[in-house]
């Protein structure tokens, strides 16, 4: 299995009525597409360094054993974190369709 980079998200999200968030919550006035995209890229990198370490373990390159092992368990806690936050917004998306118009 070939693991490579996630290419950037920006077609998928590309709207015209993308505003920044704004608050006093800290995101930089960054868009929610654009926290999305980094967030998907950040997944995806641990993804591919949890494979690299695997791989380092079968082939016998790795020398730090519980540094591979502590990569290929968070590559395994962020998948399993982003699953939970996709569960959590379709489920949030399926209520505002309920709500009435």
């Amino acid at each position: 299995m070939k693991i490579a980079d996630i290419t950037d998200l920006g077609s998928v999200f590309s709207s015209k009525e993308s505003k920044p968030i704004t608050g006093s919550s800290g995101f930089g006035g960054k868009t929610f597409a654009s926290l999305l995209n980094s967030s998907v890229k950040d997944l995806n990198n641990s993804q591919v360094q949890g494979y690299a370490a695997m791989k380092g373990i079968a082939t016998g390159e790795t020398k730090n054993l519980q540094a591979a092992v502590e990569k290929i368990q968070q590559a395994g806690l962020s998948l399993r974190m982003g699953l939970a936050l996709e569960t959590k917004g379709i489920g949030a998306y399926k209520e505002i369709l309920k709500m009435p118009v």
